[in-house]
């Protein structure tokens, strides 16, 4: 399996995420950074839609483009992985 190793470092410049992961016991943050990251991917790829999404979607009343992942599938794996998402 090709993997890529990212070393990471999250400061309180972005506070979101570092609540987040300040709760998460430091040997499963890396799992929440993947997680998370996962659900971003989706949100880009329009599998989630997103407030821009959202917003562009109403002005123009056009039906969103077919995504990639379903609502349903993110939204699923987001329970799987637990609270604090």
């Amino acid at each position: 399996m090709k993997s890529i190793r990212i070393l990471l470092s999250v400061t309180e410049g972005s506070p979101e995420l570092y609540a987040t992961l300040i709760s998460v016991p430091s040997r499963l943050r890396a799992e929440r950074v993947r997680a998370l990251a996962t659900i971003g991917v989706a949100a880009m790829s329009g599998g989630m839609p997103t407030s821009d999404q959202e917003s562009s979607s109403h002005r123009a009343q056009l039906s969103p483009p077919e995504p990639e992942f379903s609502l349903d599938k993110v939204q699923a794996m987001a329970k799987r992985l637990g609270g604090g998402l």
